[in-house]
């Protein structure tokens, strides 16, 4: 029995789009199915974890009967080099392109990784619908192929306009309303919000249910995982995201300024397999917060052909490059004890924003367990 199916890619927001997506789908009564970076789920219940967003997860999740609804989020290595898993999707979803993975696969533009993401569209049935952010250039500037090689297709467009909500199910929603944008403040979750609605209504899902997700939907650690999760623990705010390539961690600045806290920390680290320019960018990016501590991390199980030491390095000559006082900055071997130097250095009033990139369920115990400023 062949069931509505979404493709979700993008540089940024493909897990938190496809997880609000899979709840579009159970607010509907439908059993979701979700293949992600984190895990494959089934009706909210997660059943094996890991990265899954390859052509292996898709196989894998529609060999399950019990699915009604599935959402597959499909990464930019998985397209590259394994092709797509399916070719009848009725929905495909690309949040966004920016520069990061420049090298891998012989692309190293914006045009060129525009292009590989915008390949989703030969995974459509025909008269599918494509959902692309019309704020982005380079995947506005590459549609001119896709209308040649699949004019069946219905191309629907996105765009934060700076709106105070969104028209749904014939009434107003305000983002005050809306727990994923953080009172409008997330602005790249208004983007991913904004995708799912589409990439929802196109798949035939009731308004109704979408209105009832976009309330419901908080970015905790139960609904969402690492991203985004605001936790509030003995008076210390921490913000666990997964931002990895400058625009994530641009991204995340309005939310932290918002939070206002008496001292500001942030965990930053960086896979080992991209450029020094993106990993001083970052570091740039980070810099310009002005935070009263930086917590440089290594990435243990992401060193890519870089020496141990050689990446945080890196971050450390970029933050002082921009400003930072090095006697600001601490370092880690590793996202826990990243979390640790962190919570160690916390007084009441802080704010911690954690950026973690694995062992996330040993960093969410260790906040759970963590007994307060000494």
């Amino acid at each position: 029995v062949r069931i509505p199916t979404v493709l979700v890619t993008g540089t940024n927001g493909k897990t938190t789009t496809s997880r609000l997506l899979a709840r579009m789908a159970r607010e509907s009564g439908r059993v979701d199915g979700l293949t992600s970076s984190d895990a494959i789920s089934v009706g909210g219940t997660v059943v094996k974890r890991g990265d899954w967003s390859g052509p292996g997860a898709a196989r894998t999740l529609l060999r399950d009967t019990s699915v009604g609804f599935a959402v597959l989020e499909t990464a930019r290595g998985g397209l590259l080099r394994r092709g797509l898993a399916i070719a009848d999707a009725d929905v495909a979803v690309v949040t966004n392109v920016s520069d990061d993975h420049f090298g891998d696969y012989g692309i190293d533009t914006l045009a060129g990784m525009a292009a590989a993401k915008l390949s989703v569209v030969h995974g459509l049935r025909q008269g599918g619908t494509l959902v692309v952010n019309a704020g982005s250039a380079p995947l506005v500037a590459a549609l001119t192929r896709v209308g040649e090689t699949r004019p069946d297709v219905s191309i629907q467009m996105f765009e934060d306009t700076g709106a105070d909500g969104l028209e749904v199910d014939g009434g107003w929603v305000p983002w005050t309303e809306v727990p994923l944008s953080f009172g409008g403040m997330a602005r790249h979750n208004v983007e991913n919000a904004l995708a799912a609605v589409l990439a929802a209504r196109a798949a035939g899902l009731p308004e109704g249910a979408i209105v009832s997700a976009l309330r419901g939907f908080v970015p905790s650690a139960e609904e969402s995982s690492g991203r985004m999760n605001l936790v509030e623990c003995h008076g210390v705010r921490m913000l666990v995201d997964f931002a990895h390539n400058p625009e994530g961690i641009r991204s995340l600045g309005p939310v932290v300024r918002s939070l206002a806290g008496v001292r500001t920390l942030l965990v930053i680290g960086q896979a080992g397999d991209r450029t020094d320019a993106l990993v001083l960018t970052c570091a740039e990016v980070a810099a310009a917060w002005n935070c009263d501590a930086y917590v440089v991390k290594e990435i243990a199980g992401y060193l890519r052909g870089r020496n141990v030491g050689e990446v945080p390095d890196l971050l450390a000559r970029g933050l002082s490059g921009a400003g930072i006082d090095p006697a600001r900055m601490l370092r880690a071997s590793d996202d826990v004890d990243a979390v640790r130097v962190a919570l160690e250095w916390a007084c009441p009033g802080d704010v911690l924003v954690l950026l973690v990139h694995e062992r996330l369920e040993e960093v969410e115990a260790m906040i759970a367990a963590w007994s307060g400023p000494a």
